[in-house]
C-alpha cells in the first residue's frame, strides 16, 4: 500500500490574466491548482512563478496525494501620476487524501498603496486579512496584518524592493489534556479534549534584490509570513531564502536554476 501511494502522475496549472478597464483601472486575476503525490511536488516547473502563494502546498512533509487551488482577483486604480491604490480577494483549499493528515481552507483579502517619490523610488503600504479553517481539526485562525515598504531602482540593471510588518492571529481549536484523576475514573479515559483560544504575533517582512540584463535575469529574496501548514502544523509562521539565474539568450531555448530554503514554526 505505501508503495502504491507513489503511483501516478503529478500536474500543476498557473493562469495570470489582465486587462484594462480604463485610462486609470485595471482587473487582474491568478489561478493556481493542481495536484501531486510527493512532498515537494513539481513547484519547481516553469508552471509557477509565485510559488509563496497561500495555497500552494511547498512545505509538505509526507509523500501523499494532495489537491490543491488558489484564487486571486483584483483591481488596481492610478489615482494620480504618484499614487496607485489596490485591492483584491484570495481563496484556496487544500485537500490531503492521507486520513492522518488535515485539510486546509480560507480566504483573504487585502489593500495596498504606492506613492512614488521619485522616478527610482517608491513607498507602499498595506493591509492583510486571511481566515484559515481546518474541518477535521475543530480549528480556525483569523490573521491581521501590516506591512510598509520600498521599492528602488538602484541603477539600470540592479532594482530592490521590500516591505517589514507585523501579523496578529486569533487561533481557537481543540486540543488534549491530562484530565484529573477523578474525572479519568468516571470516565474511563486519561485524557480528553478542552477547547482553547490563543493569540499569536508573527513578523511580516520580505525582500528582493534584481539584477536583470538583456537575456539574464538574478534575483535573492528573503520573506517571512503566516500560512495554512502542511498537514500536520496547522496555522505556520514560515520563512524562507530563495535565489536564481534565469538565461534566455538561445534561440529557442531558456535555462535557469533555482535554490531555496524555508523553516517552518507552528
Amino acid at each position: 500500500p505505501a508503495r502504491e501511494q507513489l503511483n501516478g502522475s503529478s500536474h500543476a496549472l498557473a493562469l495570470q490574466y489582465q486587462h484594462r478597464l480604463g485610462r486609470r483601472l485595471q482587473a487582474f486575476t491568478t489561478l493556481s491548482a493542481g495536484t501531486t503525490n510527493r512532498a515537494f511536488g513539481n513547484f519547481a516547473i516553469p508552471a509557477f512563478g509565485d510559488t509563496s502563494q497561500i495555497g500552494v502546498p511547498v512545505a509538505e512533509l509526507f509523500d501523499t496525494r494532495m489537491y490543491y487551488g488558489q484564487l486571486n482577483a483584483g483591481l488596481a486604480w492610478r489615482a494620480s501620476a504618484r499614487l496607485t491604490l489596490g485591492g483584491s480577494a484570495t481563496a484556496f483549499v487544500t485537500k490531503r487524501q492521507s486520513m492522518n493528515l488535515y485539510n486546509g481552507q480560507g480566504f483573504g483579502a487585502d489593500l495596498n498603496a504606492t506613492y512614488r517619490i521619485s522616478s527610482r523610488t517608491a513607498i507602499t503600504g498595506g493591509y492583510q486579512y486571511m481566515h484559515f479553517r481546518f474541518p477535521r481539526a475543530f480549528s480556525e485562525s483569523a490573521i491581521h496584518g501590516v506591512s510598509i515598504g520600498l521599492q528602488r531602482r538602484i541603477s539600470r540593471s540592479f532594482s530592490a524592493d521590500g516591505h517589514i510588518g507585523i501579523y496578529r492571529a486569533n487561533i481557537s481549536g481543540t486540543e488534549s489534556v491530562v484530565l484529573n484523576p477523578e474525572i479519568a475514573a468516571i470516565l474511563g479515559r486519561p485524557t480528553g479534549p478542552v477547547v482553547f483560544e490563543r493569540t499569536s504575533w508573527a513578523p511580516n517582512y520580505s525582500g528582493t534584490l534584481s539584477w536583470l540584463q538583456e537575456r539574464g535575469r538574478a534575483f535573492l529574496s528573503v520573506d517571512s509570513g503566516v500560512v495554512p501548514g502542511n498537514g500536520i502544523y496547522l496555522t505556520t509562521s514560515r520563512s524562507s531564502f530563495r535565489g536564481g539565474y534565469s538565461y534566455s539568450g538561445l534561440r529557442r531555448t531558456a535555462l535557469g536554476v533555482s535554490g531555496g530554503y524555508s523553516k517552518n514554526s507552528s
